[in-house]
């Protein structure tokens, strides 16, 4: 049976980029499905792990909608990674009606497949509302062909995606915006209320969101928006959410940029039953006293902004203002999987060895030193070795926010970042790239992973000595309880010691990991890194089993910007040390 659509169905439909996502007044419901999924090009002939995608292209995946009884239009939200550079032919059907296109990222110079892209529910479009129905609703997915940097593999993810329902809205709003009152000027970290009161049903939270010119997590290429990103089914990167009464939240505004326009502000009111009703904005104005903050974006993005096996890509940040007065900065991005990064730096200096997550999506804002910065053009880069998945860098690319003036509110100094003043000695290894470049080296010992960190960094040990059995038959606790610490560990005459070096727990503790590289490289050697034998010293490490770990938190020495603090003010090491 062919489906009629009326004339205003389909102008909707042809003109639904204008409509998408909620607007100020607007009132709605969203059904969301939460599963991540992959879709593949179901013609590409590609062999092995891309032919069991193919026999799993397409597939149905069912969205429950309670009713579409007095809906008036209908949109379809996605957050998607692009998956393979060039994958084209990103689209949707509902319930076997017509394909409909995945919005792709704006502005980029050429096709935004070529681009490396992560879009978190602001890639919506609008769709049919005769293609809807109460019930079980089939939703199909599917890839097209790579349309550059081709290797006959069409592939992108998609996290989740939500159904929005839109209704006239209520004769009387469930809701307004309190504060800030329209036309005030808001400064650091204001306070934002907004009063619901729908008593039929209550209220189950209040997001606040605003319109203003921002980093571009939401990877679509949009500056000035309503910046937030759709997480579970959750809102993300917003001004905050409230649960209770009084619905009120504080915006850190401290890394906001400076706005030349106003800033507008609204509520999003949910009420228990999944209802949503955006209210009319106020708009202010953002004015500092003391303190400025300044947005610089990349330029010279290059298509496919990902390396491995030995790549290293770069773009352009072109400061055009006088940095003299420069107090902080951070280099902001959005990135996929670059846990696989070994080097992150700007203008010739490493800045991280890595961020981000493994086979993920990650938005990372990295210190950095201001001293590095250049008045005009400023090279970001990233490097990295790995043979497996490359590190991406997201569209739009990274960018700078520099502060200028008093970096806080206390009147406290807290120091100007500088790149250290001298040059560090050969022996000096004290970054994560330092640490896997000694375990991919060590041939004597065992190198093992025991564990991941929370950001999916690999925490290495490395044993040298025969691990004895001590026919344990209690933990120590329990053999000290019982008085006899031989339950523990029966430890024979002539049994070696046991020797553990637990590199630091913080990660501005560098001086220790410099300590435990030398250490391994000893035990491996003989020798140090300046050539200089330690045959004493090693004889002493044979003389004992030893488990080295050289680092215990490589998060935090990832977020570290400084290989050392020689040249650096006492305010920025406490800065790194104790927040």
């Amino acid at each position: 049976m062919t489906k009629q659509y009326s004339l205003a169905s389909i102008l909707i439909f042809l003109f639904s980029t204008a409509l998408a996502d909620p607007v100020p007044g607007e009132y709605f419901r969203e059904y969301t499905y939460l599963e991540r999924f992959g879709e593949v090009d179901p013609n590409s002939t590609r062999e092995g792990q891309a032919a069991e995608m193919r026999a799993r292209a397409m597939r149905e995946r069912a969205l429950e909608i309670a009713s579409i009884a007095r809906a008036t239009r209908a949109e379809v939200s996605v957050s998607y990674w692009g998956g393979h550079i060039g994958t084209s032919g990103q689209r949707f059907r509902i319930n076997g009606g017509d394909w409909i296109d995945i919005p792709q990222p704006k502005n980029t110079p050429n096709a935004p497949q070529c681009y490396y892209r992560t879009i978190l529910g602001r890639a919506t479009v609008e769709v049919p509302l005769a293609d809807l129905k109460a019930g079980r609703n089939l939703f199909q997915f599917t890839a097209g062909p790579q349309i550059c940097y081709s290797f006959n593999w069409g592939f992108f993810w998609v996290y989740e995606f939500t159904v929005r329902l839109y209704y006239s809205p209520p004769a009387e709003p469930p809701g307004q915006m309190v504060s800030p009152a329209e036309g005030a000027v808001i400064g650091e970290k204001p306070r934002v209320t907004a009063r619901a009161w729908r008593s039929a049903t209550p209220i189950s939270h209040v997001d606040f969101v605003a319109e203003y010119e921002d980093f571009n997590w939401e990877g679509d290429g949009v500056f000035r928006q309503w910046h937030y990103v759709i997480q579970r089914g959750r809102l993300a990167h917003h001004l905050g959410t409230a649960t209770n009464e009084p619905y009120e939240v504080t915006w850190d505004t401290s890394w906001v940029p400076d706005q030349e326009q106003p800033v507008r502000i609204a509520a999003r009111i949910t009420d228990a039953d999944g209802l949503i009703y955006m209210t009319p904005p106020v708009g202010v104005r953002l004015e500092r006293k003391g303190r400025s903050v300044r947005l610089w974006n990349a330029s010279e993005i290059p298509q496919a902004f990902g390396v491995r096996v030995g790549n290293r890509k770069e773009c352009r940040i072109n400061i055009d203002e006088d940095i003299s007065g420069a107090r902080e900065a951070r280099l902001v991005l959005s990135t996929w999987s670059a846990a696989h990064a070994e080097e992150i730096g700007l203008n010739g200096h490493k800045l991280v060895d890595r961020v981000g997550l493994v086979h993920n999506y990650s938005f990372d804002s990295i210190p950095v030193p201001v001293g590095l910065l250049r008045q005009g053009p400023n090279t970001f880069y990233i490097f990295s070795s790995t043979k497996e998945h490359a590190a991406e860098v997201n569209w739009p690319g990274p960018a700078l926010l520099i502060e200028y003036g008093s970096p806080n509110l206390t009147g406290q100094s807290t120091g100007v970042a500088r790149v250290p003043a001298v040059e560090l000695p050969l022996f000096w290894k004290s970054g994560l790239r330092d640490v896997e470049a000694e375990v991919k080296a060590v041939s004597k010992g065992e190198a093992m992973v025991i564990a991941r960190s929370p950001g999916g960094l690999p925490l290495h040990a490395i044993s040298y000595g025969k691990k004895e059995d001590f026919r344990s038959q209690a933990n120590y606790n329990s053999a000290v309880a019982a008085g006899n610490p031989a339950y523990y560990a029966r430890k024979m005459r002539g049994t070696k010691p046991v020797v553990v070096f637990l590199g630091p727990v913080h990660g501005q503790e560098v001086e220790n990991i410099v300590g435990l590289v030398n250490l391994i490289h000893i035990a491996e050697t003989g020798k140090d890194y300046l050539g200089r034998d330690q045959s004493g010293l090693l004889a002493k490490l044979e003389a004992a089993r030893v488990v080295i770990v050289p680092i215990a938190n490589p998060d935090g020495r990832r977020r570290c910007p400084y290989e050392s603090f020689v040249g650096v003010s006492l305010d920025e090491m406490t800065k790194y040390g104790q927040g």
